[in-house]
């Protein structure tokens, strides 16, 4: 069994140097951790909520019905969820407590990657959740970021050695905007929908995604 523990919080983190954005965390980051498992492992995730009001969480992929993150779970209180992971590919998970879109934008989001029963090639591997943030609440996003902080790779470029495989999981979890892109300077990746093929379906530089 993979064991997690999940708590819910708040903080404030600081968007660039004026910009201060009160959040939902969990483990006191946004986005919360990349949960890990391989296809057919059980997972079981023990989830906290000290977040001064109800959240959940509702994982994407094949579950039983009760685990599946609806019923809201109260300041202070606990509970714990349990499934088989499956299937294998990148998969999000989120709070499903009414308003879902306030509860996701407000940083209670992570990703849950499923490894293949075989496993992948060898590679230097980095998981880039794209989201944004709507200061104003109203509906609308004022700053955009990779891994929850607006231009840090941009001040902090990833470094890689040339002809060295690169495997990126990317998520997009931008509430408020119908479809993003992804793309990539000066270099072609293979995209594999969802993680959830062994060979890639095409080459592109810009990939159009929707929300998760």
């Amino acid at each position: 069994i993979r064991e997690f523990e999940l708590i819910a919080g708040t903080s404030t983190i600081h968007l660039n140097s004026l910009v201060s954005y009160n959040i939902w965390d969990l483990n006191g980051r946004i986005p919360g951790p990349t949960l890990r498992a391989k296809a057919g492992e059980r997972i079981r995730v023990l989830f906290l909520n000290q977040a001064g009001h109800s959240h959940s969480l509702h994982f994407h992929g094949i579950h039983p019905a009760e685990m599946d993150g609806i019923r809201p779970i109260g300041n202070g209180k606990a509970t714990i969820y349990e499934f088989d992971a499956d299937p294998y590919g990148v998969h999000l998970y989120h709070c499903h407590v009414e308003p879902v879109t306030r509860h996701i934008a407000k940083g209670l989001y992570g990703m849950l990657i499923v490894d293949p029963p075989n496993s992948r090639a060898n590679a230097d591997e980095i998981v880039l959740i794209m989201s944004g943030y709507d200061i104003n609440d109203d509906n609308k996003n004022e700053y955009y970021s990779f891994n929850g902080l607006p231009h840090y790779y941009m001040h902090h470029p990833i470094q890689i050695y040339q002809n060295q495989l690169i495997r990126a999981y990317v998520l997009n979890i931008i509430e408020f905007d119908p479809a993003v892109t992804f793309h990539l300077h000066a270099n072609f990746f293979d995209v594999y929908p969802l993680g959830m093929t062994m060979t890639p379906t095409y080459k592109t530089d810009v990939l159009t995604m929707g929300v998760a």
